[in-house]
């Protein structure tokens, strides 16, 4: 059966073009091989624009991601309190190997508010630093934001070339929890775009991106795709051009896209030229028409299918393989690589959103919802079911911070710190029933719970008992000063979801101030911020 598949066309062109001859007949064959190898060359060209822009927003998401680490990181009191006592614990505890490992981080620069280098954590910082300097350019902005030391703190974000790489950093402005504090400092984490982080970001054979610096180039590369030769083969090549936030730019990143298709194209025209010196001008009508349906139609209906996926990432439909040939091989080839990059692209979104310690929405995915929530009551996405209930449009938040946790860390260990983290997770995740309900991780060892639909005294209720069930876990903890297992104090806050000028974002500061409360009057308990007069 796959032998018959592939030979189809071999069969039945050749009966076509038995008749045709003439150089008519060579003419139109010559026409039609040259839109077949337009519209395959069309194909690959969408393909590696398609390509092309999902690799732009990996890379979107991937800097987006670096800007969240550094953020929270930042915006901490206990790295606000370091560029004040330079405590050398706080390095040890934060920036290890097996830390930045992780985190795909390959330089921490820790820099006080005149340009002087605290802390980093290589020999040689590269950016920001002249060679033998520990300072750096207080003035330069692609580091120190114009406004620096201005509330709220202005980061900067963008590329850099760094050890002969491509690099994408992020500098935050040092900070508390709450950003009420002047900034008194910069952090910066530099991640290098390498081969293999590049390789993880372009699967397939076909494909691959890599970084050429200015000097790599002898002349700007041309606009658009082009025709280039790797190692003697023959790519379609595009660029993208790579700046510094001040727009100066590094280098490109490079496109490459290997012209499988239209080789295809090619050795089966060649066979349509040999075959038109015997066949006859009168064959050469029908076969003809039989070619552009068999083929063009086919051909067309694939670009437009890629053209139409390449625009979202997500089809709405497959391709129906209309004959058992190789264009019908070729769709479904195309349907398996469109399942393919839909599953990656969900498994992107969800890796997004997710805490990698406890499996919990991260904050990312946390301040989505409440962006969510807003726009639901704005534009009045109710149920109908809740349409009349006196809860609509209300929106209950719990804010939970584990009592005494730097203690627990600095008694019993980071691993079983995580593991403690990972079980108050659990039930946390026990204690939120409803299907709407988000349980997430909001940084450290806080987490946040948003409850749709709730009032304060129902998130009462909910909060009380996910803090019974944390003290139920019966994790020992004997450096507590509240209690001899570890527990959590916890702030709760509702109001309506379009309330105020700041909407939801406030809801998270009246929790906030809500939990305040809860651990200045002795932590291991539940505070609503009604309470607080």
């Amino acid at each position: 059966m796959e032998r018959t598949a592939r030979s189809s066309l071999g069969m039945i062109i050749p009966l076509y073009f038995a008749a045709a001859i003439g150089v008519f007949s060579l003419l139109q064959i010559a026409a039609a091989s040259y839109v077949i190898d337009a519209q395959f060359s069309r194909f690959e060209v969408s393909e590696l624009d398609g390509r092309r822009e999902q690799y732009r927003v990996l890379l979107g998401r991937e800097m987006l991601a670096l800007a969240g680490l550094t953020q929270s990181y930042a915006e901490w009191i206990e790295t606000y309190e370091y560029m004040t006592e330079r405590d050398g614990s706080y390095i040890i505890e934060n920036y290890g190997t097996a830390w930045l490992e992780q985190q795909h981080v390959d330089a921490v620069l820790i820099v006080d508010a005149e340009g002087g280098l605290v802390w980093s954590s290589v020999d040689v910082p590269e950016l920001g630093a002249s060679a033998g300097s520990r300072t750096l350019d207080r003035t330069d902005p692609r580091l120190f934001p114009a406004d620096f030391g201005a509330l709220p703190p202005s980061p900067v974000s963008g590329y850099a070339e760094y050890a002969g790489l491509a690099a994408m950093y992020a500098s935050w402005p040092v900070t508390d929890d709450n950003g009420t504090k002047a900034p008194n400092g910069l952090l910066v984490f530099v991640r290098k775009l390498g081969p293999e982080l590049l390789a993880a970001f372009s699967p397939g054979r076909d494909f691959s991106v890599d970084f050429v610096p200015l000097r790599g180039l002898g002349s700007a590369p041309p606009e658009g795709a082009s025709l280039e030769r790797a190692g003697g083969v023959p790519v379609f090549a595009a660029y993208d051009v790579v700046a510094d936030p001040l727009g100066e730019p590094l280098g490109y990143w490079r496109y490459r896209k290997a012209r499988t298709w239209t080789t295809v194209a090619s050795s089966l025209m060649a066979w349509f030229s040999l075959l038109s010196l015997v066949a006859g001008a009168g064959a050469y009508t029908v076969a003809s028409i039989v070619v552009r349906r068999r083929m063009v139609g086919p051909i067309k209906a694939i670009r437009d299918h890629l053209d139409r996926f390449s625009e979202s990432f997500v089809s709405e439909a497959r391709l129906q393989p209309l004959h058992r040939d190789e264009l019908g091989e070729l769709s479904r080839h195309v349907n398996a690589l469109v399942e393919r990059v839909e599953g990656q692209t969900r498994e992107l979104d969800r890796l997004a959103g997710t805490d990698g310690l406890t499996g919990l929405p991260n904050r990312r995915r946390l301040d989505a919802t409440l962006a969510a929530l807003e726009t639901k009551a704005a534009i009045g996405m109710q149920k109908p079911e809740e349409r009349h209930s006196e809860k609509r449009g209300l929106v209950a938040c719990g804010l939970m911070d584990v009592d005494f946790f730097k203690k627990y860390n600095d008694l019993y260990g980071h691993a079983e710190g995580d593991e403690a983290l990972r079980r108050i997770a659990g039930a946390i995740r026990e204690g939120a029933r409803r299907p709407g309900d988000l349980p997430s991780r909001y940084g450290g060892e806080e987490f946040a719970l948003v409850l749709p639909d709730t009032d304060e005294e129902g998130a009462l209720v909910v909060l009380e008992r996910i803090r019974a069930l944390v003290e139920g876990l019966g994790l020992v903890h004997a450096d507590s000063a509240a209690s001899p297992v570890v527990t959590i104090s916890v702030g709760v806050a509702a109001m309506p979801s379009r309330d105020g000028p700041g909407g939801l974002s406030d809801l998270l500061k009246l929790a906030d101030k809500a939990l305040y409360a809860a651990k200045a009057t002795g932590r291991n308990r539940v505070v609503a911020y009604s309470s607080l007069g």
